[in-house]
């Protein structure tokens, strides 16, 4: 580490000079290689792709919207463009937020984008795509994608067994809406619901003990 005489502080990193009164600091023992200050450069790189990011949105709601007021005829597409903005920073932040937790990201994002396909779906005339395509799609890509992490990464299993189980009880509300006649496509739900079962089954066989084990700790049984 180093000292300065001036200030009568240590300092730590790879500083020649005091940060706070500029003046040489003296060597005391093993130097450091850990640097106490933030890198500046890599902040600001962050920054500037944040400011590109929202400015690219900005000018997309804003062209969009003049678009529409100057092509002839009622054209409502610059609401779909602000939907979908609004939708990806939605998925943005939940995504940064939970960025530690990858699998939790994954089944938020699930829910997210289910919702605000459904939503997008209903306030646009209602086609029936978000129930037909959209949830189940997203219910298989999240079992795969649950699948793939926990056998790569190995963080912790028991938190891996609980997301996967979630992922597949997700899985199984196409199945739902399918028994309800919500849906006027049955193929993909039915697909989601088969994968789900067939994870469920899986982990009921193979890891029964371990899944009851965990679930009573976690309920403090």
């Amino acid at each position: 580490m180093k000292y300065c005489e001036n200030c009568k502080v240590t300092v730590l990193g790879k500083h020649q000079v005091c940060p706070l009164c500029q003046k040489e600091l003296e060597v005391q023992g093993n130097l450091e290689s850990e640097d106490l200050f933030p890198q500046l450069q890599k902040l600001y790189k962050r920054n500037l792709l944040f400011k590109m990011i929202t400015f690219i949105s900005c000018m997309l709601i804003i062209i969009s919207v003049f678009l529409n007021m100057m092509l002839p005829g009622k054209h409502g597409w610059a609401y779909i463009i602000m939907a979908a903005t609004g939708c990806f920073w939605i998925t943005f932040y939940i995504a940064f937020r939970k960025r530690r937790n990858v699998e939790k990201a994954i089944l938020y994002m699930e829910v997210l984008i289910s919702i605000l396909c459904f939503l997008w779906d209903y306030f646009t005339g209602y086609h029936g795509w978000a129930l037909d395509f959209v949830i189940p799609g997203l219910g298989i890509v999240t079992l795969i994608s649950l699948f793939i992490i926990s056998r790569c990464m190995h963080t912790n299993d028991d938190d891996d067994l609980i997301y996967l189980i979630l992922g597949s009880l997700m899985g199984l509300v196409p199945l739902l809406f399918y028994a309800l006649h919500f849906v006027h496509f049955s193929v993909p739900s039915l697909i989601c619901a088969l994968a789900s079962i067939i994870f469920l089954t899986a982990v009921l066989v193979f890891q029964g003990d371990r899944m009851m084990a965990e679930i009573q700790r976690r309920m403090h049984v």
